[in-house]
């Protein structure tokens, strides 16, 4: 009996020590620098911060727990672009007013390819503190497909001071998705523009071979022919 006794003893040890561990959690409804914060609201200056590293994972999903949608914007945004390095900065931040979902659904499309840009929300013209803070930790270095604007404007939202800008605006949800439409499409063409104008092409030699020899192909980024040397005939 002394042994189902010793065994019983330890469960009562280890649950005694797993209910200390949860009376001492914070109830506070943030994070310190070591542990992702819940429940965090959009007004809370580290909310980007608390909220950079999800808080549960599982098979198929990943879960940032913030208050509002403005906190789950500024989380999402500091665990896709950490900013530890020029690698993993963003090119451009979006910008979208959090009270008009129609903007957020239609400029969701700012986050894809070419422009690959961080959303984030504002109220209007003013920038709630959890998109301030991580707007200054992410540091975006400017996108070449928007121009090099580092943060893009989608409709009247605020400005943020020192960043290079670039505004999409419409009268109506209708014209602001078309605004969107045809920014993405220019952003696009540049993109494609920048990359074939950078990628060598291969293509015959100008110059007629040697007798003898078969014409091989040259490389060059070049878009004028090389000129062809002259041959001069051996003086008799």
């Amino acid at each position: 009996m002394r042994r189902p006794a010793a065994v019983l003893a330890c469960l009562l040890a280890a649950f005694a020590a797993t209910a200390c561990g949860r009376a001492g959690q914070s109830k506070t409804g943030t994070g310190s620098s070591d542990k992702p914060g819940l429940g965090v609201k959009g007004t809370a200056p580290e909310a980007s911060h608390d909220l950079g590293f999800p808080a549960l994972a599982t098979k198929n999903t990943t879960r940032i727990p913030g208050a509002d949608a403005i906190a789950n914007a500024a989380g999402v945004a500091r665990a896709v672009f950490p900013a530890t390095m020029p690698e993993n900065r963003p090119g451009a931040v979006a910008l979208i007013d959090a009270r008009d979902w129609r903007a957020g659904v239609a400029g969701a499309v700012l986050a894809s390819t070419p422009v690959r840009a961080a959303i984030l929300l504002s109220n209007g013209p003013q920038l709630p503190d959890a998109s301030r803070e991580a707007l200054a930790a992410l540091r975006p270095i400017g996108a070449k497909a928007a121009g090099g604007a580092q943060v893009v404007r989608v409709g009247d939202v605020a400005r943020p001071p020192g960043l290079r800008t670039t505004d999409i605006a419409g009268r109506d949800p209708f014209a602001l998705a078309r605004a969107l439409d045809a920014f993405q499409t220019a952003a696009r063409a540049r993109a494609a523009t920048a990359s074939s104008s950078c990628r060598p092409r291969t293509r015959p030699s100008p110059c007629p071979p040697p007798r003898g020899r078969p014409r091989r192909a040259t490389r060059s980024s070049s878009c004028t022919a090389p000129a062809c040397p002259r041959r001069r005939r051996p003086r008799c």
